[in-house]
């Protein structure tokens, strides 16, 4: 029983250990730029965007957000035109690139057009920079006419998928490797 104790102990302190050396990205990034849409290929004009908002990871690595107020221009992002109908759909690497870090696109989901939104994406990526983990994101885009039905003001914006943390997963075998002794004990008890 002791030797049991002790190996899920030292398991419990190598996943810990594990899971302290991760450095997932956090935070959102947000851009605004001119696109053209063809009906198959969104093209970015001049193949960049302005950053309006960063957080997270992002603000902590310097990348730098447009403030009118201050009167700060924002870091400019390079994007990669991609055709957002392709069945199934091909993985754009990159879609974005800026202060260093990446996100690949890997799925496309086109959404409902209307008042003010002619062209509505959204997709799941990941998100990489060195020193921190490959990281799911998710990532959307919203463009609006300005010219003749072709030219479009866009958004797009990143942020992170939701996944379990692995501190939650380890809580979690413990109090399965706790209730698995409890039972031991009692069936040993009752021998």
């Amino acid at each position: 029983m002791k030797k049991f104790i002790r190996g899920a102990g030292l398991l419990l302190l190598a996943m810990g250990s594990s899971a302290v050396m991760a450095v997932p990205i956090t935070g959102n990034i947000a851009f605004t730029g001119l696109s053209t849409d063809d009906g198959t290929t969104l093209t970015f004009t001049g193949s960049s965007a302005t950053v309006t908002y960063v957080d997270g990871s992002f603000a902590a690595e310097g990348v730098i957000a447009v403030d009118p107020v201050a009167g700060t221009a924002g870091d400019i992002a390079t994007f990669t035109s991609f055709d957002y109908t392709t069945n199934p759909f091909t993985a754009i690497s990159p879609l974005w690139t800026v202060g260093g870090f990446s996100f690949n696109l890997e799925t496309v989901v086109i959404g409902a057009s209307g008042p003010g939104v002619d062209l509505a994406l959204s997709g799941t990526g990941t998100l990489m920079r060195a020193g921190y983990d490959n990281t799911a994101y998710n990532w959307a885009y919203s463009g609006n006419d300005i010219g003749g039905g072709v030219l479009q003001v866009f958004s797009s914006a990143s942020a992170p998928v939701s996944v379990p943390e692995p501190g939650s997963l380890a809580l979690l075998g413990l109090g399965l490797v706790g209730f698995a002794v409890t039972g031991y004990k009692r069936r040993r008890a009752q021998v």
